[in-house]
């Protein structure tokens, strides 16, 4: 409140200038004066201006983030023993999600679409025989998720990146816990990251 005050006295000052330069006389003020107050009034104009465009995109960015889709997993089901063996992805966000990327460093499925929390189902399975990275699989139209059975526990990142209908691209990267799965970071992919 006390730098509105500040901002409100300053404008009010150079209106206050202004309005002296329109109706004092002519030849009154001296050519250097009214050069002196044209000058300040570019500077607070100069000011005005990026005050303006910082608010702008602040505005930009709050609407951007309401608008956004959010894409997570969640554990559906586990074993007796705990182990995971269902996950569902779903968009939380306000968006809908288009060609969204589920996997790891290994390997990746593409699920095309997803409304605003509309959910897909991934079976995850794990490999016993082999100690394979884990990676993913479409079959049939049904997402399936191999694990080994050690990393399934918590070890695997999987990163999820997707796109709004603007195709902004997005990322959620989440870790595999004993208790479910938990969100390590998310935002934004910058045109130089991709």
């Amino acid at each position: 409140m006390e730098k509105r005050a500040f901002v409100l006295s300053i404008i009010g000052f150079f209106v206050l200038l202004i309005l002296a330069c329109i109706f004092i006389p002519k030849g009154y003020l001296s050519t250097e004066t009214q050069t002196i107050i044209l000058l300040e009034t570019g500077i607070v104009l100069l000011w005005y201006t990026w005050e303006t465009h910082k608010l702008r995109k602040e505005a930009q960015r709050q609407t951007e983030a309401q608008q956004r889709p959010f894409v997570i997993l969640e554990p559906t089901q586990r074993t007796h023993s705990g182990d995971l063996i269902g996950l569902r992805l779903k968009n939380i966000g306000n968006g809908a999600a288009i060609n969204i990327g589920v996997g790891n460093d290994s390997d990746s499925a593409v699920i095309p679409f997803l409304a605003k929390e509309e959910t897909c189902l991934l079976r995850v399975q794990t490999t016993f025989h082999q100690r394979k990275p884990p990676t993913l699989a479409l079959v049939d139209y049904e997402y399936n998720l191999f694990l080994d059975p050690t990393s399934a526990r918590d070890t695997t990142v999987l990163m999820i990146q997707f796109k709004n209908v603007q195709m902004q691209s997005y990322f959620v990267e989440e870790r595999m816990t004993a208790s479910g799965l938990a969100i390590l970071r998310s935002g934004k992919v910058e045109d130089h990251d991709m």
